[in-house]
């Protein structure tokens, strides 16, 4: 719990990072896949920031990152597919990126590498740029329900 600040950090092989409700961590970079398969990264409340680079997948190894709650904030974001690295997004998580990293955001939500709720029917990613034009903002959006007759 608490603010805490880092430089780079790395998950390591078979390792992970949580962030729960009232916990802050902020850092240059987020790396996970560059030596080995990285345990999950798991936003479940608070506020993970990145000044730089969230890296998922860096050496195209696996490091998936799940934000159900909370914020995960970074400038730039970059996605490894080739070991399965993706983010998913689900209940009352948000990413926040630069605006200017709008093109791969659609691109990696139009090839599953940023879903919603693990990919389940219905479950959608909305991808916000009117709040704040200087960011792109992705939350989940859940199925709609069926309308009574």
């Amino acid at each position: 719990m608490g603010n805490k600040t880092a430089g780079q950090v790395y998950i390591g092989t078979g390792a992970g990072l949580n962030v729960s409700s009232g916990g802050q961590l902020s850092m240059t970079d987020l790396i996970t896949g560059a030596n080995g398969n990285s345990g999950g990264v798991i936003v479940t409340g608070g506020l993970l920031r990145m000044s730089g680079y969230l890296n998922l997948g860096a050496g195209g190894k696996d490091g998936k990152i799940d934000i159900s709650g909370g914020i995960v904030e970074s400038t730039a974001l970059s996605i490894n597919s080739t070991g399965g690295a993706a983010m998913n997004i689900s209940d009352k998580g948000t990413f926040i990126t630069a605006s200017s990293q709008l093109d791969n955001v659609k691109f990696w939500v139009a090839h599953n590498l940023i879903k919603a709720h693990n990919g389940a029917a219905g479950w959608s990613i909305n991808v916000d740029t009117t709040t704040d034009p200087a960011k792109v903002i992705l939350t989940a959006v859940p199925p709609k329900s069926p309308v009574s007759p």
